[in-house]
């Protein structure tokens, strides 16, 4: 077995670095039930809102917006959404569509154990090019210099 030479130990240490930073900078896009469930709850207030939006001569804007703050504070009480959809529906499903907003959802849920793999793979691939390209480039710098030393083993 060949011992590592200074600069193949360098290599190693900083893949190693590498792989925390891309770790780092890929967990907060990771895809999550937890995401999704948000983008439900934020286009069940979208479809209220536009509904509102158009019929009601005392809409007021900001109003939706802190309701919808609300929504997602009180989130952590319930982690699938289902309280606050199911207040929505009761109080607006006789006026407003909700069915785009549960076949999404639907559609997301079913996608996220594909979508989670395909996160892994693109972070992993993210990691794994660069530190082969650049122990590739310096395989070939020190293959080159030792053409010039005259080195032919």
């Amino acid at each position: 077995m060949t011992r590592l030479n200074g600069w193949q130990r360098m290599w190693v240490v900083l893949s190693a670095l590498y792989f925390l930073l891309v770790i780092f900078i890929a967990i907060p896009t990771f895809p999550t039930q937890k995401d999704i469930v948000i983008t439900r709850l934020a286009n069940a207030t979208d479809a209220i809102y536009v509904y509102r939006k158009a019929n009601d001569a005392n809409f007021d804007e900001l109003d939706e917006l802190s309701k919808f703050d609300d929504f997602v504070d009180e989130y952590h009480e319930d982690q699938t959404g289902g309280k606050f959809i199911k207040v929505m529906q009761e109080t607006w499903g006789s006026k407003v569509d909700f069915s785009d907003v549960e076949i999404e959802y639907r559609q997301q849920i079913d996608a996220l154990l594909m979508d989670q793999a395909k996160s892994i793979g693109v972070t992993l691939l993210a990691w794994f090019i660069p530190v082969v390209a650049v122990y590739l480039l310096g395989f070939g710098v020190a293959w080159i210099a030792s053409g010039f030393r005259g080195n032919r083993s």
